[in-house]
């Protein structure tokens, strides 16, 4: 008998997956892959500009994948419930169910399954998923670890520095605007070509581009080194395999998803303050 392994993954921007998000997702994915006993994943997804994310997991696995339509949040919710209950989606029975829902819903879902938040207290997000499921084996390899889990060019770098200046989730609380324009002035003037990824000309006469979700990696493959703090630029680059310098505060919330706790292995150097000097001489060590 078919022994299936079904994962609800309702990536939708509109319930609070963004581009790290749904790489963290299909990261706790290939650890479901690689622990559960299954002879078939079926995989359920939605129309969503971030889906292509999952492309290198349906063909490393050979997943079935099955499309929903959800209205919101609740309407997902209520839809795994039916599923997890009845042992069926769009009427293919499975034995296995994971589910991968907003880090926000994290507690409400593991609740659900587990009777608390049993994610809490591992390495990072990806055991935090990992271990918040109806069941799951215990000590999965490599979950300290991330490397080319999507699609992406080879790395083939012109000598140029890729900033993403912009923090969704930390609102540049610590890493402000005026300070990584400082870092960006600082890296002109000694000579180091600087491609801004912003919608907003933040420093004139240095080129900005803000390509498309689906553009987007193809875009860092080109340059020597990308810098970030923990946005969905540092974790598509960690994810794609490419350079990648970080700034990360320990005052950052969920320091789950730092990027040295998750094993990012293109990782070069983590700067944890502030300051403009630290931050120059790490891009340029690593240009």
């Amino acid at each position: 008998m078919t022994k299936t392994m079904y994962i609800a993954a309702g990536n939708q921007m509109c319930r609070g997956y963004f581009l790290g998000d749904v790489i963290t997702c299909v990261k706790a994915a290939y650890l479901f892959a690689q622990t559960e006993d299954y002879d078939r994943i079926l995989l359920s997804v939605c129309e969503d500009p971030l889906t292509f994310l999952w492309n290198k997991f349906i063909h490393d696995h050979k997943v079935d994948v099955i499309i929903d339509h959800f209205t919101d949040a609740e309407h997902a919710i209520d839809v795994y419930e039916e599923r997890r209950e009845s042992r069926e989606a769009h009427g293919m029975p499975f034995s296995v169910y994971k589910e991968l829902y907003p880090r926000l819903l994290g507690g409400r879902r593991q609740s659900a399954f587990c009777g608390r938040e049993s994610g809490l207290g591992h390495a990072n997000i990806f055991e935090y998923y990992y271990y918040g499921q109806e069941s799951f084996v215990e000590n999965p390899k490599e979950s300290c670890r991330l490397d080319k889990i999507i699609l992406a060019p080879p790395h083939n770098p012109q000598r140029s520095v890729y900033i993403a200046p912009h923090e969704k989730c930390a609102r540049n609380a610590v890493f402000t605007i005026p300070f990584w324009q400082e870092v960006i002035k600082d890296l002109v003037d000694s000579g180091v070509e600087v491609v801004i990824n912003s919608q907003h000309d933040l420093v004139p006469g240095v080129r900005h581009v803000f390509p498309p979700f689906h553009e987007l990696v193809e875009e860092l493959s080109r340059h020597s080194v990308i810098v970030s703090g923990n946005s969905g630029v540092g974790w598509a680059a960690g994810a794609a395999g490419y350079p990648l310098v970080s700034a990360e505060s320990d005052q950052q919330n969920f320091t789950e998803y730092h990027f040295e706790r998750c094993g990012i292995q293109s990782l070069r150097d983590v700067v944890s303050e502030a300051d403009v000097n630290l931050m120059t001489t790490a891009i340029m060590v690593n240009n």
